[in-house]
């Protein structure tokens, strides 16, 4: 982990310990919560294998100053309120891109970004394969000036599968794709699979339609794969890696 007294990792300022940043913003993990708000994780040593615990806050680290941390969370807030008002997509036929309009490009955008820039930087082992090499310095620089750059740049693809909205209770960490050539990572969070594309050459990309529009259109795409299908293929890969 970073330590307290180490320089902010937006801003680079050291005038003042790190606070103890979520890595992922806390409202993500509200779907999560049990009556008493808490949530399972689970936590994999080498000499005991996984074991299920009990967690009441999401995984955090000393990772920013005061200043950047309020920074950060105008675009969490302006985030969280998009995320809640989607339309219930679950009966959506697969194969259809559900249009949302009406979002802000730049603060969705950024918020987007800041979820891969603190999935890199960060130092816990739930993000241990995103690898974001000389990419990390160029994402800090565009959420520390407040630039969201071209719709391609770092763009995200947003992701629901069809059927019952199972998949709100589970947060997945990253994981290392290939996108037509191009690094991606995926996510499942808030019920959606979020795929950020990570390249040097992202003007490439055919589907070009795919991302967040300087126009505020969100494309949603619903895929063939049902949520009981997504849920057996996670299950699969935990038990291939040892965690059930």
């Amino acid at each position: 982990m970073n330590g307290k007294n180490e320089p902010c990792r937006l801003c680079h300022s050291e005038e003042e310990d790190l606070r103890f940043s979520h890595i992922l913003p806390e409202f993500l993990y509200k779907p999560l919560r049990d009556e008493k708000r808490r949530y399972i994780g689970l936590k994999y040593a080498q000499e005991t294998g996984a074991k299920r615990i009990l967690l009441q806050k999401g995984i955090r680290e000393y990772l920013l100053c005061g200043n950047c941390e309020q920074v950060l969370a105008k675009y969490e807030r302006y985030a969280a309120d998009v995320l809640r008002k989607l339309p219930d997509m679950s009966r959506e036929p697969a194969g259809r891109v559900v249009h949302i309009t009406g979002v802000d490009y730049t603060r969705f955008k950024i918020f987007q970004l800041s979820l891969l820039w603190r999935a890199g930087v960060g130092r816990q082992a739930s993000f241990h394969e995103v690898n974001l090499g000389p990419h990390e310095e160029v994402l800090r620089r565009m959420i520390l000036e407040g630039d969201p750059g071209a719709p391609m740049a770092y763009g995200c693809v947003l992701m629901c599968t069809q059927g019952p909205k199972t998949l709100s209770h589970i947060i997945q960490p990253p994981r290392h794709l290939r996108f037509s050539e191009h690094h991606a990572y995926d996510l499942l969070l808030f019920g959606m699979i979020w795929i950020f594309v990570v390249s040097s050459h992202s003007g490439q990309i055919l589907e070009k339609d795919s991302f967040l529009t300087k126009a505020g259109t969100l494309p949603v795409h619903i895929t063939r794969t049902t949520s009981d299908q997504y849920i057996a293929a996670l299950a699969k890969q935990a038990r291939s890696m040892g965690f059930v």
